[in-house]
């Protein structure tokens, strides 16, 4: 599914039917992979009501769940939820379908994270200095008073130096960078800036419970039989739930705020700042417009899944929410809507050279030029 929703068409039932063929791999129509994903998922929810391995041999290779079926049964549920809402405006009718039966199942009651011993290989990337934290995050966090904020990243982690002059001394404030910004050349300023929260020895982050409330919510927002509950009241959970899976503490004053908004973007380096139009809080607003109402609940989603960015995107581009501050500079010639911002990534060059038959499939059935600016099947949201 991420890769699908990275790219659109991908080599999929072709790799399956013949994996040695290293010649070329056509590629399936994303319509088809998300049918073969809700059949995949459907049966394994099958299979784990009868397994045919004990826990210890489970355990000896499940690095998600520890051979525990029943929390893969909630995971299964889950991505079917999610996958069903991705393609609610591709295919409305079977979204609702499957979004209603994998409500009838338990969702993920806790995240879902690998502790195997493994490395956090985020940690590395903020280390080598080549990654900041992005200023979306940074300016809705700081915004809404959000006590996760200091849980999710550092502040600035050297001295920063503005254009007037002045220098932001370490430590001192959560400083994010704006996307599409000129910042100087190796050895450079990213590194100064907020990092995330992280070590080598962090458990690697794999699906979020949270994640499970704000489907449900929306799938109630549509109208759709999610089981005993409202939009509000999973909207609710799902903060709450966010809040004692990062260790954030009560949320019951942040429910309750519907005064904090997302703040304005004050540029750390340069001059290039920026004011959100949203008005969302926090707090659940009951006479909300349906929009106004899934804004709420998509750009808390997008808080709860973090660090999970490929979600985040998918989520951003099916929607349009949160409010996201378009890039200073777009480098595309006009192939991207800097608005719009990027909706894929075009097929990459080893694909080109390796598998040149394969990827001229894809492109046929993408629908569009292999560029940023196509958008998938399921990208269908007027804007």
């Amino acid at each position: 599914q991420m890769l699908t929703d990275v790219y659109g068409p991908v080599a999929y039932t072709s790799c399956i039917e013949d994996p040695t063929n290293g010649a070329s791999f056509s590629y399936d129509t994303q319509q088809s992979i998300y049918n073969s994903i809700f059949e995949l998922l459907d049966k394994a929810l099958q299979d784990f009501q009868s397994p045919k391995s004990t826990l210890e041999e489970r355990q000896s290779f499940d690095y998600w769940c520890n051979g525990d079926l029943d929390m893969w049964i909630q995971v299964a549920n889950q991505l079917k939820l999610r996958a069903a809402l991705r393609i609610v405006k591709a295919d409305p009718t079977l979204a609702k379908q499957k979004a209603e039966e994998a409500a009838k199942g338990a969702i993920l009651k806790q995240d879902v994270l690998i502790n195997k011993s493994l490395s956090n290989e985020q940690t590395r990337m903020f280390e080598w200095g080549d990654s900041g934290m992005n200023a979306n995050l940074t300016t809705i966090l700081e915004g809404f008073q959000d006590p996760r904020l200091p849980l999710y990243m550092t502040k600035n982690q050297a001295d920063v130096e503005c254009e007037d002059g002045k220098t932001i001394d370490s430590g001192t404030q959560y400083l994010g960078i704006r996307g599409g910004c000129d910042l100087p050349a190796k050895p450079n300023q990213w590194g100064n800036f907020s990092k995330i929260v992280c070590s080598y020895t962090t458990a690697l982050p794999v699906m979020m419970a949270a994640e499970g409330y704000f489907l449900r919510a929306e799938g109630a927002l549509r109208g759709w039989n999610m089981g005993t509950g409202t939009a509000q009241s999973f909207y609710e959970a799902g903060v709450r739930m966010s809040f004692e899976e990062t260790g954030a503490g009560s949320a019951d004053s942040y429910l309750a705020d519907n005064t904090s908004v997302p703040g304005a973007f004050d540029d750390n380096v340069g001059s290039d700042n920026y004011s959100f139009s949203t008005t969302v809080t926090p707090a659940w607003d009951a006479a909300a417009s349906f929009e106004g109402q899934l804004e709420r609940i998509i750009t808390q989603k997008w808080i709860a899944i973090y660090p999970d960015g490929p979600e985040g995107w998918s989520e951003y581009r099916r929607t349009g929410y949160p409010e996201l501050i378009p890039v200073v500079r777009n480098s595309s010639n006009g192939t991207v809507d800097t608005d719009l911002q990027v909706r894929r990534l075009p097929y990459t060059r080893d694909e080109k050279s390796n598998n040149a038959a394969g990827v001229s499939s894809g492109k046929a059935a993408l629908g569009g030029p292999d560029n940023g600016g196509t958008k998938l099947w399921w990208d269908k949201k007027a804007r």
